[in-house]
Parts: C-alpha cells; sequence; structure tokens
C-alpha cells in the first residue's frame, strides 16, 4: 500500500498550537472577555445564594433582583471610596513625596556611617517623587476597574436567569453523554467551593491588617483594607501591592519603624491566613501544582489584565477540567495537576 505524501502532526503540536490561537484571540478581545468571565464565575458562585433566598418566599426574580442590588452597592461604594482617596493622596502627594525623601536620606546617612553605601537612583529623580506616582497609580488601576463593571452586572443577571436551565440541562444529559458533562459539573463545584471559601478568607485577611494599621495609626485603613481584600485573589505575590503602598505611606506620616512594622504586618497577616488558616478551611486541594499557580498568573493577566491575575486560579481549574473531557487533552489536565477522582455526588453532599 503505497505511503501517504502529506505530512502528519502529533496530536500534542495541534493542541498546544490551538491554546495558543485561542489566547491571542482572547488577548485581542479582552476588554469584553475580562469583564464576561468574571460575570461567569460570579454566577457560579452566587447561585446557592440565589436558589436560598427563592426559597424564601420572595420568588427567583427578587432574590436575583437582591443579589445584583448588592452588587451594585458594593460597587458604588468602592468608586466612592477610590475617588476620595484618590483625591486625598493627590493633595498630599507632595508632603509624603518630602517627608520620604527626608526619611530616605536620614537612612542613607546611618547606612553611610556603618559603611554601607547606597546606590543613588539612576532616573535622577528622588524615592519621593517616585513613589507618589505609583501609589496613585495603583488606585487609577482599581477604580479603572471598577469602571468596567457596567458589562459585568448586565451579563451577571443574565447569566443568574439562565443558571437554573444550564443546571438542569447538565443533569438531564450527565447519565448520557458521562465524562464529559461530570467534569463540567465538577468545573462548576470546583470554582463554587474555591471562591466561596476564598472570599471569605479574603474578607478575614482584609479585617485582621485593618486592624494592625488601625492600631499602628496608618492613614487611609479602608482603602489599603480593600486592596488587600482584591489581591488575596492573586496567590502568593499579590498582598505584596497594598504591602508596599501602605508601607511608604506609613514610613512618610509615621517614620521609618512605622512604616516596617506595617510591612511586617501585612505579611504576617498574609502567612497565617496562607499556611494555617485556607488549609483547614478549604480541605481538599485545588488540584493545580504550585508552578502552574504561578505560571497561570502571567498568563492570565498578560491575556486579561488585572481582572485575569484576580481569576487566574479558577480559570485555570475551568481549563483543567475541560481538558478532563477528552482522552486526546487528558495529558495535558494530568501535567497542570492530578486529577480529582472524588466522586461526583459526594462533593454536591459537601457543598
Amino acid at each position: 500500500m503505497p505511503e501517504s505524501k502529506h505530512r502528519t502532526y502529533p496530536g500534542w503540536a495541534i493542541v498546544v498550537a490551538a491554546i495558543f490561537i485561542i489566547a491571542m484571540i482572547a488577548r485581542e478581545a479582552s476588554a469584553i472577555l475580562a469583564p464576561l468571565l468574571l460575570a461567569l464565575v460570579f454566577a457560579v458562585t452566587t447561585i446557592p445564594l440565589v436558589e436560598r433566598l427563592s426559597r424564601m418566599g420572595i420568588g427567583r426574580s427578587g432574590a436575583i433582583a437582591i443579589v445584583m442590588i448588592g452588587l451594585a452597592a458594593v460597587i458604588a461604594g468602592v468608586v466612592l471610596l477610590v475617588a476620595g482617596s484618590f483625591e486625598q493622596l493627590s493633595g498630599k502627594a507632595d508632603v509624603i513625596g518630602a517627608r520620604l525623601d527626608a526619611a530616605w536620606g536620614t537612612l542613607q546617612e546611618k547606612l553611610s556611617s556603618a559603611g554601607i553605601k547606597v546606590p543613588k537612583t539612576t532616573s535622577g529623580r528622588t524615592i519621593g517623587e517616585n513613589a507618589g506616582p505609583m501609589i496613585q497609580a495603583m488606585l487609577g488601576g482599581l477604580g479603572s476597574l471598577a469602571g468596567d463593571m457596567f458589562l459585568f452586572i448586565f451579563a451577571s443577571v443574565f447569566m443568574l436567569i439562565e443558571a437554573v436551565g444550564a443546571r438542569s440541562a447538565i443533569e438531564e444529559v450527565e447519565a448520557e453523554r458521562g465524562r464529559t458533562f461530570t467534569a463540567i459539573h465538577r468545573l462548576l463545584i470546583d470554582v463554587r467551593h474555591y471562591m466561596g471559601l476564598k472570599t471569605l478568607t479574603s474578607a478575614a485577611n482584609a479585617i485582621l491588617t485593618m486592624i494592625w494599621l488601625a492600631v499602628l495609626g496608618v492613614p487611609f485603613v479602608v482603602i489599603w483594607g480593600l486592596l488587600s481584600f482584591l489581591t488575596y485573589f492573586i496567590p502568593n505575590i499579590g498582598i505584596a501591592i497594598p504591602a508596599f503602598a501602605a508601607s511608604v505611606v506609613a514610613l512618610a506620616e509615621n517614620g521609618l519603624l512605622n512604616g516596617i512594622l506595617t510591612g511586617v504586618g501585612f505579611g504576617v497577616v498574609s502567612t497565617l491566613m496562607n499556611n494555617v488558616v485556607e488549609p483547614r478551611v478549604f480541605g481538599r486541594g485545588l488540584g493545580l501544582s504550585m508552578s502552574w499557580v504561578f505560571i497561570s498568573l502571567i498568563v492570565w493577566g498578560w491575556i486579561l489584565g488585572p481582572i485575569g491575575m484576580l481569576l487566574a486560579v479558577p480559570l485555570t481549574m475551568m481549563v483543567k477540567r475541560l481538558l478532563e473531557t477528552s482522552d486526546d487533552t487528558l495529558w495535558l489536565a494530568r501535567f497542570l495537576g492530578k486529577l480529582d477522582t472524588t466522586d461526583t455526588n459526594t462533593l454536591v453532599s459537601k457543598e
């Protein structure tokens, strides 16, 4: 039998090429895709809340209305808080910069007297001149994130309306299609489990951090707590963002020791939550290796921007579950982390 003259490519190469093409398309459409994915994760997470409210006699439409009004109120509060804090920080930028330069000069003198040489900045700008714009850029990014929420709110409403029908459809065909729809069911459970508990631990982290900052007398305690809550969804490295900003402001306002204690407080609270509280609360693991969690932050941040970093873990969990639905991509799911063999009914009973 004559050999075919057409060149064949291994299946893994086709899969990798397809993932790369999809990632490039998603990056170009990130302005629309990021709020839609955020709405999807929000809808999946809040379905149990909507169902619980609907069973209280207010109906499904009333339950969705209550959830969305609450969400809109939170977003409006965040926008007002960020706007007020941005205005106050802008007014204090020169004062904070001058105090920071003075503190840095004092530190340089002490280090020089101890025989330690401190390199000068190569940009020609002082530490204080650089710190102010960086802090304002952080708050500006938070404000722009809140400004993109209109599409997110509308998409969340429609996704919550269609959630019951989609869930019923999955349950009806799950027995017929086998593993494919079982994996999708697991996907919904995993995302709901992770986001629900992560929200609670993020809130606890923010509250403990705010208490510590209030004791130290650090200005803008609420805004640092809000940043701590949001960035805690970014594993491992997210907490460094509010820690740096708050430490700079504390150093400029209250002195070097206060700035150091502020940064230490962020680190201690985050370490306590990550290594003591979360392992006990989450129980079963995420099914992702730590290396891939870090890589997912970079990849999803590159594709979707700040929202991608916030949703890096649940989005990677979704991708892994979808890869488990086919024998051709099962190897890639194993590459991302260990496969979960827990029975779906068992997971449902633990919700």
